[in-house]
C-alpha cells in the first residue's frame, strides 16, 4: 500500500514467492459486474512488468534475496478475443448508418468513424482529441498526438475531412463529445440493425 519510490530494501527483501503468486492469483480471480475485471493478458503483462522491475533492482544491489523464483512463474493462458477488421465497404456502411440512424449527435458518430477508418486511432485517442493538435499545411492537415504507452503518433487527414470535423457542435477544444459508452453502444445497435450479430465488430475494427 505504497507508491514505488517509498518501499524500502528492507521491504523490498521481504518479497516472497507465495505472496507475489497470491498477488497474481488475487488479480486473476477479482470480478466487475459479475465477469473477470482483468483480462489474462492485462494479468501476464503485469507479471512481466514486475519480473523486470525485480530483476532490474537485484542487478543493483537494492535486492539481495533469491528471486529465481521468478522464472518459475508461469503466464496465464492467452484469453484474448479476436477482433474482426472490417472491410472498407462494411466500415463506410457503418458510418452512413450512425448518420441516418442514431437519434444522439449522429453527426458527431459519423465524423468520429470517418476519422477513425481515415487514421486507425484508437477509441481512446479519438475521445480525447483536442482541436490544437491539428496543424494545416498546404495539401493536407497533421494531427499529432501520444497513445497507448505513451507512444507518440502523427496522421495526416484531407482538408475535407478536417472542414467536417469544426462542423460538429462542441464548445471547448476537444474534437467530440462523445464518450466510450456512447460509442459500444453505437455499434451495438448498428450490428444489430445491419444484421452483424454474428460478426465480431467492435469500434476497434475500424483500425
Amino acid at each position: 500500500n505504497k507508491e514505488v519510490e517509498h518501499v524500502t530494501h528492507h521491504e523490498w527483501n521481504r518479497l516472497e514467492e507465495e505472496t507475489v503468486v497470491d498477488y497474481f492469483d488475487t488479480l486473476y480471480k477479482e470480478k466487475k459486474k459479475r465477469k473477470k475485471k482483468y483480462k489474462n493478458t492485462t494479468i501476464n503483462r503485469k507479471i512481466s512488468s514486475l519480473r523486470d522491475l525485480i530483476r532490474h533492482l537485484k542487478k543493483k544491489k537494492v535486492i539481495t534475496n533469491d528471486i529465481s523464483y521468478f522464472d518459475d512463474i508461469e503466464k496465464y493462458d492467452d484469453d484474448t478475443e479476436t477482433i474482426e477488421a472490417m472491410p472498407l465497404d462494411v466500415a463506410l456502411q457503418y458510418a452512413e448508418h450512425f448518420l441516418k440512424a442514431e437519434r444522439f449527435k449522429p453527426y458527431e458518430k459519423h465524423c468520429i468513424c470517418l476519422l477513425a477508418i481515415d487514421t486507425g486511432l484508437r477509441v481512446s485517442e479519438l475521445l480525447n482529441l483536442l482541436h490544437s493538435q491539428f496543424v494545416l499545411e498546404t495539401g493536407y492537415v497533421i494531427i499529432r498526438g501520444r497513445g497507448k504507452g505513451n507512444k507518440k503518433w502523427i496522421k495526416k487527414i484531407s482538408h475535407n475531412l478536417y472542414e467536417k470535423l469544426l462542423q460538429i457542435d462542441n464548445k471547448d477544444d476537444k474534437v467530440f463529445s462523445l464518450n466510450v459508452k456512447n460509442v459500444k453502444d453505437m455499434i451495438d445497435r448498428a450490428k444489430k440493425e445491419l444484421n452483424h450479430q454474428s460478426r465480431n465488430y467492435t469500434f476497434h475494427s475500424f483500425r
